[in-house]
């Protein structure tokens, strides 16, 4: 069916389809083709299908997409191109699934459809020059490089937050020499030499309610380099930081970096390489990059990677909230979002690009500012 008087448009049109919270909506690029940028998956032939017409097959191969069945050995999808039978494209012939961040151009006899996603910006800060020594086991991030950020890392968390319409884009990686000296601004009673504040964090362990030790934060801020952090006029922009130390602390895997003792930490979320969590505290071992799952299992021993997913959904506004499943969040542990965290993930994501968290404390920035960052 040929969508008249938009030919060789981008369509400002916005297809809501579906009525889950996870469908997402469809940007309309009628008249348009992508080069190449296939994710590897077969094509979906329209006679294959039980469509009965042109806003049916849309329907079926967007649910392919965004349900994960398109993605291929290329990458994840992110949206697809119709081809026709015939020039009136009145009837479709099949469809061919493409990559996320694939570029429309113009092809009359052709039409795109990109899932509409909320585009954010991730920077990691993989911590040198820096060992930790556990139990023995001394630990750096050596094997935590560029190209397993960018190759690994975040395919897999734009995995996990694809079912909230949330892409994440890699802004830079930035392999940062921990800071041995000249400490600045370290709070009363806590040493401000090297050896002892990396010690602080080594020794950290939870309490027999088994909430984690929160003097670990300080020490882990203060270790990172100042020039790097994120400035206070940058807060509540599109502009999220992930730091990647060897370790955060004993069954630890991460952290947001919210707020604690009444001070703000400005969501400097730091994350372990390595982890004793899955053995309750015994010698610590690399975290897994990533770990094998389809649809919403539950986790068997984490990884890497989903421990950023969950953190950073906290820094976009999510708690551990009761849900039915095996949730990214919480309590029990897998990757499924509720509808609500999606909204309010969304929400969050939302204010970020368009830069309205006013106050800060609607994009979730709590304590005092002024303690670690200065106007």
């Amino acid at each position: 069916m040929k969508m008249g008087g938009l030919v060789g448009f981008l369509c400002a049109l916005i297809l809501s389809m579906g009525d889950t919270a996870s469908a997402q909506d469809l940007k309309i690029f009628e008249g348009h083709a992508v080069k190449s940028n296939g994710t590897g998956a077969d094509r979906l032939k329209f006679k294959d299908t039980d469509a009965a017409n042109t806003e049916e097959f849309v329907e079926i191969c967007r649910s392919r997409c965004e349900d994960g069945d398109a993605d291929g050995k290329n990458g994840s999808c992110g949206g697809f191109v119709v081809n026709y039978t015939n020039r009136s494209k009145s009837t479709p012939k099949h469809c061919v699934f493409k990559k996320e961040g694939s570029q429309p151009y113009k092809k009359s006899s052709k039409d795109t459809y990109m899932l509409s996603n909320y585009e954010l910006q991730l920077t990691f800060h993989i911590m040198r020059d820096i060992t930790m020594t556990v139990q023995g086991q001394e630990m750096t991030t050596d094997h935590i490089t560029p190209e397993v950020v960018q190759n690994e890392i975040m395919p897999e968390i734009n995995k996990m937050w694809k079912q909230a319409g949330i892409h994440w884009n890699l802004e830079e990686v930035i392999l940062e020499n921990a800071t041995k000296e000249n400490f600045v601004g370290v709070p009363a009673g806590y040493p401000s030499n090297y050896a002892d504040l990396k010690s602080i964090v080594e020794n950290a362990t939870r309490d027999e309610n088994r909430r984690s030790d929160p003097r670990r934060l300080v020490p882990l801020f203060f270790l990172m380099d100042s020039e790097n952090r994120i400035e206070r006029d940058e807060f509540g922009t599109n502009n999220f930081h992930v730091y990647i130390y060897p370790f955060i602390g004993n069954t630890s895997q991460g952290n947001a970096m919210r707020a604690r003792f009444g001070w703000s930490f400005g969501f400097h979320t730091v994350i372990g390489a390595w982890s004793n969590k899955h053995n309750d505290g015994g010698v610590p071992e690399r975290a897994l990059i990533e770990e094998e799952w389809n649809e919403w299992d539950a986790i068997d021993r984490g990884s890497l990677s989903r421990t950023i997913g969950h953190e950073v959904g906290h820094v976009l506004g999510l708690n551990h909230d009761d849900c039915a499943g095996n949730c990214m969040m919480g309590p029990t542990h897998g990757y499924l979002l509720t509808e609500a965290q999606i909204t309010t993930a969304q929400d969050h994501a939302d204010m970020r690009i368009e830069e309205t968290c006013e106050p800060l404390s609607e994009c979730g920035y709590r304590g005092n500012f002024d303690t670690f960052f200065s106007e």
